[in-house]
């Protein structure tokens, strides 16, 4: 009869425990799960490990980035963006076919994470016809401490309509990108203009704040107070039939 007191009030203690903490976890109108509120207002969104995030654009020229993290990290999503001029450290390519260069402005953390990435683009039709130059020579060229280079990137022809031809390619990280319509394995440059893959991380870095709550914390506190109880409880079990034996 005493131990089935205990497994019923041990079950409760967990069930009052566990509501507990869903409660502050979702504290902060009915925001997501996946999201945790920070000093400042606003929220930190929590990207999962091993698990694909798919983000779609309406920007030129990234339409989607599909990406996979080996490690649950506290960050912003990747966001590509369009760049008319380049940072001082990066150097143009000697190329009259050049597309765009664009961005894909990223986490420290994603990068140092990241498993997989694919990313959706687009080139206008317009320009192939006025460059005279072949939708399938298309390349994606990526900015590491070599310089400019396809770092083995392969573009596969993904469709078109009427105004643009659409490319997936699967990249190794987030950096800097050039669209090109040649095939080259490396563009050289003068090398002491260039900067290293980390300064290039550096510059797409967004600052985070440090202070993100820990989730293992709540579930430390629900078991401690469980073995807590279990233990006050035999304590209590133990004296009483002590007390019965003496009387």
């Amino acid at each position: 009869m005493g131990n089935k007191r205990l497994l019923i009030i041990c079950i409760f203690f967990v069930v009052i425990s566990s509501s507990f903490v869903v409660s502050q976890n979702n504290s902060g109108g009915g925001s997501s799960s996946n999201s945790t509120s920070y000093a400042g207002g606003g929220s930190l969104p929590v990207i999962a490990d091993n698990k694909h995030l798919k983000n779609l654009y309406f920007s030129e020229p990234v339409k989607s980035i599909d990406f996979l993290v080996n490690k649950t990290v506290f960050a912003g999503k990747p966001f590509p963006k369009k760049i008319e001029k380049l940072p001082d450290k990066i150097n143009e390519i000697k190329s009259k076919n050049v597309y765009s260069y664009f961005n894909i402005e990223s986490d420290k953390k994603i990068n140092d994470n990241l498993v997989s990435a694919e990313i959706k683009f687009n080139v206008k039709r317009f320009w192939i016809e006025e460059k005279n130059v072949d939708f399938e020579d298309i390349t994606l060229l990526i900015y590491d401490k070599n310089g400019w280079s396809d770092y083995g990137i392969d573009v596969e022809y993904f469709g078109e309509n009427s105004e643009d031809y659409f490319y997936l390619a699967q990249i190794p990280y987030f950096s800097y990108f050039a669209i090109i319509a040649e095939k080259m394995a490396v563009i050289e440059g003068d090398a002491s203009e260039k900067s290293s893959v980390e300064e290039i991380r550096n510059i797409t870095e967004e600052k985070m704040p440090e202070d993100v709550p820990k989730k293992k914390s709540s579930v430390s506190l629900v078991i401690f107070g469980v073995l807590f109880f279990v233990v006050l409880y035999l304590t209590y079990e133990w004296l009483m039939k002590k007390k019965i034996r003496k009387v």
